[in-house]
């Protein structure tokens, strides 16, 4: 288990959980290990779908658009929306329906990559307008980190998170590598600067949101 998976994991709890954007379900499977009790995973493209049901078959997993189609209010004890955040055009209608669905005091879980990292500034040594022209050719809803739209670091995740009607609960960092090389065990000297984020936070009983 990588060390990102592992320090989201640990902010998991309930006995309903959520994961939205489940992909093939990898992350689904872990997540159902680490609560035992129900665990769907769901997500747009059917083709992830189907591949997570073939590899995942005791796991229950739906083609559904959670804003489209979200579940019924005060559905689960947590919701996990990991590696997604920065891929979505509507972060903040996510963030909307995740709190409907939750019950009071529920618990959401989101992992993405960090603004704030070292690696962030290594980009810019390569040419921009070359960049900007693969950003132009790039295939949208690849799931990879072609098809990033947003970057978040901790604060801003947070302000978005606080202002649509959630708390802090915990925080983590993740990933600390250099090309191929894992130096994850550099992670409690340079975490926050390290290449992965991981907030958990609570459903307010009372929301701020007007």
């Amino acid at each position: 288990m990588n060390w990102r998976l592992e320090r989201t994991l640990a902010f998991v709890k309930g006995k309903r959980v959520l994961d939205v954007g489940c992909w093939t379900g990898e992350y689904t499977a872990e997540i159902a290990r680490k609560s035992k009790g129900e665990v769907i995973g769901v997500d747009v493209l059917p083709s992830a779908v189907a591949k997570a049901r073939k590899r995942q078959p005791r796991l229950r997993f739906e083609v559904r658009d959670v804003l489209r189609k979200p579940f019924p209010p005060n559905s689960f004890d947590c919701i996990t929306f990991l590696e997604v955040i920065e891929h979505v055009d509507n972060p903040a209608g996510y963030l909307r329906a995740f709190h409907r669905m939750l019950k009071p005091g529920g618990i959401l879980v989101i992992s993405t990559p960090n603004a704030g990292s070292y690696f962030g500034p290594l980009r810019y040594f390569r040419s921009l307008d070359g960049k900007i022209r693969d950003i132009e050719r790039e295939k949208q809803n690849t799931g990879t980190h072609l098809d990033h739209v947003y970057s978040w670091d901790l604060f801003t995740l947070y302000r978005i998170l606080y202002r649509n009607g959630f708390e802090h609960v915990g925080h983590s960092f993740a990933n600390v590598s250099l090309g191929p090389i894992n130096l994850d065990f550099l992670t409690p000297v340079v975490g926050r600067f390290s290449t992965s984020v991981i907030i958990a936070v609570r459903k307010k009983k009372r929301s701020r949101r007007k």
